[in-house]
């Protein structure tokens, strides 16, 4: 009976112990997969970030805008804000595209 309840003991102590350290090792990989995660947010943040703000004084420069570019410019600028947490630095740049006229493509084309 006395090793019945050591094995039983033991046997329970092996599986605390081997559970424990599976939930420690899981929780350390969704760590750094959520660490990988945010460091490719930063990025695409970076890059629609720029790439807004790039396309931006392009249409600004030119003194208008397809409805195309910004039906484009506007998805960007939509997905910077509502799925990558984006800070606000496209405000100033998209205030100015939403002044500007918009051609039509085919009248634009060759100008």
């Amino acid at each position: 009976m006395q090793y019945i309840e050591i094995f039983n003991t033991v046997g329970f102590a092996a599986i605390i112990t081997s559970t424990t350290t599976l939930i420690i090792t899981l929780m350390k990989i969704k760590n750094k997969q959520k660490a990988a995660d945010n460091k490719i947010m930063l990025a695409l943040r970076a890059l629609y970030s720029n790439e807004i703000r790039k396309k931006g004084r392009k249409y600004v420069d030119r003194g208008y805008i397809t409805a195309d570019e910004y039906a484009d410019i506007e998805q960007m600028n939509n997905i910077y804000h509502e799925n990558l947490d984006g800070n606000g630095y496209t405000k100033k740049i998209m205030g100015k595209v939403e002044q500007l006229p918009i051609k039509d493509y085919k009248k634009t084309k060759g100008a």
